[in-house]
């Protein structure tokens, strides 16, 4: 129907092995599938540098509740520190979408602990996908 939006599948269940370094790689493959299924853009890098600046990130969430990262700020490359301005954006509305464990500014930033961002990615793309109505519809 014209105007309703195609709310991507959820990250699925993984085996839980995790490589050397504690990262879920399949975890990590399910969430950036789930990325691009959202925003329909192709990582020209590795997976936490197609994240890190919080642009993508920025983009999934205006794409699951619109303008909760104001536009302007998704593409910003001015102020003081725009990608850390960008990603508190972004924590604060996967906050208000209902995600409990988010991950901190220095975990995507610093790339400091990719796992828990990763995580939150995952519980973010089970509740967009349950989410037919947006939770944070009856906010505005």
């Amino acid at each position: 129907m014209p105007g309703e939006r195609r709310i991507p599948p959820k990250v699925g269940k993984t085996s839980g092995i995790l490589d050397e370094n504690g990262r879920d790689l399949e975890l990590e493959e399910k969430v950036l599938k789930w990325i691009r299924s959202v925003v329909h853009e192709k990582p020209t890098s590795d997976y936490e540098s197609f994240i890190q600046d919080g642009s993508i990130l920025s983009k999934v969430m205006t794409s699951i509740v619109f303008n909760s990262v104001p536009l302007e700020q998704i593409d910003d490359n001015w102020g003081t520190n725009p990608a850390l301005d960008r990603v508190k954006a972004v924590i604060r509305e996967i906050r208000r979408y209902g995600v409990v464990d988010v991950f901190e500014p220095e975990d995507l930033i610093e790339l400091k602990n990719i796992p828990k961002v990763t995580k939150c990615l995952a519980q973010l793309s089970k509740l967009a996908a349950s989410d037919k109505d947006n939770l944070l519809g009856s906010a505005y």
